[in-house]
This record gives C-alpha cells, structure tokens and sequence, in this order.
C-alpha cells in the first residue's frame, strides 16, 4: 500500500479519517491501519463521529498536531475545514497527504 519509490520516514505518522462509522471510511481505515502495519511504521488513527463534524474535525487535527507526527494523512469532511491546521502542519514541517483528493489545492 506504498507509492513506488516512497520511503517510510523515522517517527510517527498520524491518520485523520472522516468517520469510522460510515461502511466505506471504516474499510478505508482498516486498509490504511493494514498498509501501516505491514510497512512497519508507527502510525495512530483518529476519526470523529460523523462526516458532518466537521469543527470536531477540525479540532482533532490540532491536537494530532501536539504529537508532532512526521506526516498526516488527512480525509477532510470538506474542500476547506482542516486548512488552518494543516498550513500549521505544513509550517512545522510535517508532510501533509490528502487521502480522498478534497482538499482545494487552490487555497
């Protein structure tokens, strides 16, 4: 479940999932939690209660943050809610992967 070419980094990697409630971001967490496993990195999951949280969302990414992880792999609930954190984490120095393609790259 690695992009050819893509090598693990030292540390840990944190996954913030829209829900684990909903059939298809359940699936999706399990996959991604399987890949971590079997690429031997140290990973946390995180999701809220449902994909219209989008403030609870936004809450947990920041204090996903606190953790400092090397990256994080985000399914925004929509195109602009996680931006302020983010940014945050892009300003620390942490890499930032969107995980479903929500994101508006333009902002």
């Amino acid at each position: 479940m690695s992009a050819p070419g893509a090598q693990a980094q030292d540390g840990e990697y944190g996954i913030l999932m829209k829900t684990l409630a909903n059939p298809f971001w359940g699936a999706m967490g399990e996959g991604v939690e399987a890949g971590a496993q079997e690429a031997g990195v140290p990973y946390f999951v995180q999701a809220v209660e449902s994909d219209q949280a989008a403030e609870s969302q936004l809450n947990v990414c920041n204090t996903m943050l606190e953790r400092k992880p090397v990256a994080m792999i985000t399914a925004a609930i929509n195109s602009t809610n996680l931006l302020p954190c983010l940014k945050a984490a892009r300003a620390a120095g942490i890499e930032v992967v969107d995980l479903d393609g929500n994101l508006d790259p333009a902002i």
